[in-house]
């Protein structure tokens, strides 16, 4: 385990494994960067991995900071992530880290490919509208030391597509789904359709805690560029 630390200071622990292009993997939900280890060793073979865990999770700081839990201090995240990796590395993010991950590409940090498993973005129409106690019930679980939690919830519930700012993308984009939790398999079509020449992929039965062993090759043969 080594650590760095992000543009405000927060210390993100992480583990480099394998040999190759550089990989950067953001987990989803919150996990600890253990429940993508057996991701990162199945790509490391090609790969070198550099899986960290997420600011507030895992041995990586938490804050008292309500600020600290938004998507500009994540995306400083992955760009700390990026300097540890040389400047610039492909990036593969699940779920609330495949949110992260777009961010950080909308906003050109130097992403060189983009490999995304069930982002939770939110498309208009698939999901319930986000309740009026949303605010209130974010400051409770920040207020009694459920930050991370907090951020999950920021993640899963309010964060929109961004479908005018992907048009603009011209990183080469995976986008994979298990068409097995529709509201997913919903964002999963809209970002792929809102990406100039992604690539869109479905492991049929998968659910969103995908098994490592079913989802690697996809992201394996994508990050060589023969996907």
């Amino acid at each position: 385990m080594s650590h760095t630390a992000s543009l405000d200071g927060t210390s993100l622990a992480y583990d480099r494994i394998g040999s190759g292009p550089a990989l950067v993997v953001i987990g989803g939900g919150p996990t600890r960067r253990a429940a993508s280890s057996e991701l990162a060793e199945l790509l490391a073979t090609s790969c070198t991995v550099y899986n960290y865990d997420r600011r507030g999770h895992g041995d990586s700081d938490d804050s008292d900071d309500t600020e600290s839990f938004t998507v500009d201090r994540e995306v400083d995240d992955v760009q700390a992530m990026l300097d540890v990796a040389g400047g610039q590395a492909a990036v593969l993010g699940s779920s609330g880290g495949a949110v992260i991950a777009l961010q950080a590409a909308i906003r050109g940090l130097a992403i060189t490919r983009l490999a995304l498993w069930e982002p939770a973005n939110v498309v208009e129409g698939t999901r319930p509208p986000v309740p009026d106690s949303y605010a209130a019930r974010l400051a409770e679980l920040i207020a009694s030391g459920r930050r991370s939690d907090a951020g999950e919830m920021f993640f899963a519930d309010a964060v929109g597509l961004p479908q005018q700012q992907l048009r603009a993308l011209e990183i080469p984009t995976l986008v994979v789904d298990g068409a097995t939790t529709p509201w997913l398999s919903a964002s999963a079509e809209a970002v792929a359709a809102a990406i100039p020449h992604a690539t869109r992929v479905t492991l049929a039965g998968q659910q969103h805690n995908v098994e490592a062993t079913a989802l690697a090759p996809t992201i394996a043969g994508f990050l060589v560029g023969s996907a």
